[in-house]
């Protein structure tokens, strides 16, 4: 799988959050996109990105936050959370397709990342921008997946 290696600084997002599993994230992220769609208009100081945040948890236990990027001195109002995206090196993969072979994709990448030499951090998060397209098979989206 292709990928490129890029260095960020750190992002801040706000959104609302969930704990989850492997085996639960396809259900619990998507009523968590969906709940987070109806109080978009409350994250103050957000520009036009989008971000889902996986934050390790346990071996197969992650808490996943869906957000916009926002100032760093953007509240987090009631109800929504702020979390960081730690600065640091990434593996960029691009992901094409449906959303609902997102799932499949994430399994590649799993053997995708240590066959190209990479140890993985912890840290993943999707970026949606103006290619994203929901329910489009033309649709795209990066994966960014921390890397030591």
């Amino acid at each position: 799988m292709e990928h490129r290696i890029e260095e960020i600084e750190a992002k801040r997002i706000i959104g609302k959050s969930v704990d989850t599993s492997v085996e639960k994230a396809p259900a619990d992220c998507k009523a968590l996109w969906m709940d987070i769609c109806t109080v978009d208009e409350q994250i103050e100081k957000a520009n036009e990105r989008w971000f889902g945040l996986s934050e390790t948890t346990g071996e197969c236990d992650f808490t996943y936050t869906a957000g916009r990027e926002v100032a760093e001195d953007a509240e987090a109002l009631e109800g929504l959370v702020a979390k960081t995206i730690p600065a640091g090196k990434y593996a960029v993969y691009t992901y094409k397709g449906l959303m609902s072979g997102l799932a499949a994709f994430y399994g590649q990448l799993m053997e995708a990342i240590p066959k190209a030499g990479l140890e993985e951090n912890g840290t993943w998060f999707e970026r949606y921008d103006e290619r994203f397209k929901e329910d489009s098979a033309d649709s795209e989206m990066e994966i960014w997946c921390g890397v030591k």
